[in-house]
């Protein structure tokens, strides 16, 4: 079961990166407040994090997004890096699975555009 998640783990590093670089050209992008309304986007989902409660928001990722606001797209992607960084225990007890993480962050991508065969890692 490490392994696996291990494995996960760094499917969704490459994600991260591969989702970073298609969309801005950098490796790894990660959100700074701009004064723009997705501030208050990251703040709640921030705070959701620091409760542990993931799938809320995943949820606010959804519901929020906006492919013509380069601003919300780095915050989803920041989102599912930082929640990649938790441990295994951590997001069990939160009622939620490392698969989840990177089906997630795929799903995402696709609705950025982003072509399956371009995910194969």
């Amino acid at each position: 079961m490490f392994y696996e998640n291990d494995l996960v783990a760094r499917q969704i590093e490459a994600l991260v990166q591969i989702a970073s670089k298609i969309l801005f050209g950098s490796n790894c992008v990660s959100y700074e407040k701009t004064g723009d309304v997705t501030d208050e986007l990251y703040d709640h989902i921030t705070s959701l994090i620091e409760e542990r409660e993931f799938g809320e928001c995943e949820d606010l990722i959804y519901d929020n997004f906006d492919l013509d606001n380069d601003d919300y797209l780095i915050l989803a992607i920041d989102y599912y890096h930082r929640l990649n960084a938790f441990d295994d225990d951590t997001l069990e007890e939160a009622d939620f699975e490392r698969d989840e993480v990177r089906d997630g962050l795929m799903e995402f991508m696709r609705k950025c555009g982003i072509p399956d065969d371009a995910m194969a890692v």
